[in-house]
């Protein structure tokens, strides 16, 4: 059953973008013309029933084309998806690692809002809905801990009990932070299907993209590395 799925997922992935599927034109509430970035002007359906798009996102990066700063690009180095079948819905989790260089603008970097981590494959953008991932977890403000150069956040309560992620500047480089994540209690289905983007939002406004390539497909889920 998954060989057809990869044909069809070999012809159109040159033409996908790793955003979500361009809205349709005709429309009759806001989230029918939401395209998947982030952008500060929303995309909305006018009185007259059209999309209007807040704004492009030709790279496929999630973030508004107007609105992306270069030297806001992470590196990631790890990223693995697993589900757990027989533990029952909501039951996937993720693991990656990486690093990236705060410098401003846009830094600093800050919890004083909350972190959020956004983790979406290529499979989710493509037809048919329903596999793949794209799941975002928060983090509160309360939820992170600010120690020397060490932030640290976790998830006491709720799905994604569990889940954390932690920041670490390096000593000697204040300005270098490396990253690791763990998120828990998603509710994705495989397959997936590499590349896989992620972006870290912080205080709200800043976002950090970046992609890792270089994945392998297991059982029950996918591992990407960069080397």
């Amino acid at each position: 059953m998954w060989k057809p799925r990869l044909d069809a997922l070999l012809v159109f992935v040159g033409a996908v973008a790793l955003a979500r599927p361009a809205p349709v034109a005709a429309c009759t509430t806001d989230a029918e013309c939401d395209n998947g970035d982030y952008c500060t002007v929303a995309d909305v359906c006018d009185q007259s029933g059209t999309c209007v798009l807040g704004g492009g996102d030709q790279d496929g990066n999630l973030i508004c084309d107007d609105e992306f700063d270069p030297a806001s690009n992470i590196r990631l180095t790890k990223l693995i998806i697993r589900t757990f079948p027989s533990a029952g819905p909501a039951s996937a989790s993720m693991h990656g690692t990486g690093n990236f260089i705060d410098i401003t603008p846009p830094g600093p970097f800050s919890s004083n809002d909350g972190i959020a981590v956004r983790v979406k494959d290529l499979l989710s953008g493509i037809p048919p809905p329903g596999d793949g991932a794209d799941v975002t977890v928060v983090f509160g403000m309360s939820d992170c801990a600010v120690a020397s150069y060490n932030t640290t956040c976790r998830l006491l309560s709720g799905q994604n009990q569990g889940s954390q992620a932690k920041f670490k500047r390096d000593p000697l480089a204040l300005e270098q932070i490396k990253f690791s994540f763990r998120l828990r209690g998603l509710d994705i289905t495989k397959p997936f299907f590499g590349p896989v983007r992620v972006v870290l939002t912080d205080d709200t406004v800043i976002h950090r993209p970046g992609k890792i390539t270089d994945c392998r497909l297991f059982p029950t889920g996918i591992k990407c590395r960069e080397f």
